[in-house]
């Protein structure tokens, strides 16, 4: 399974880094999620696809400085991909529980 944020949440990032076009999606199909250490390697997932989206470690030609989006951008998809994620895990255990 994979997850994609939603238009609205990917234009809000957007306004963060407004070259970005891409989907931004973190493979959790390998992952037990009831299991703390699989949780934890989906927490390293999100982090490290959020900063790949954003471009946080990509610098400006000639300079080490970052972008000044992309600390804003890194926290809105670390954000909206855990609230997804809690939506899929809730609508999960709402199917488990019938």
């Amino acid at each position: 399974m994979r997850f994609k944020l939603i238009a609205a949440a990917a234009a809000s990032l957007a306004v963060a880094t407004p070259a970005l076009a891409k989907d931004f999606v973190v493979e959790y199909k390998d992952l037990d999620l009831s299991n703390p250490k699989d949780r934890q390697v989906l927490e390293r997932r999100i982090d490290n696809a959020s900063r790949v989206y954003c471009g946080a470690d990509v610098s400006t030609t000639g300079s080490r400085v970052k972008g000044p989006g992309s600390k804003a951008c890194v926290a809105d998809a670390r954000r909206l991909a855990r609230e997804q994620l809690a939506a899929i895990a809730s609508k999960q255990q709402q199917v488990a529980a019938k």
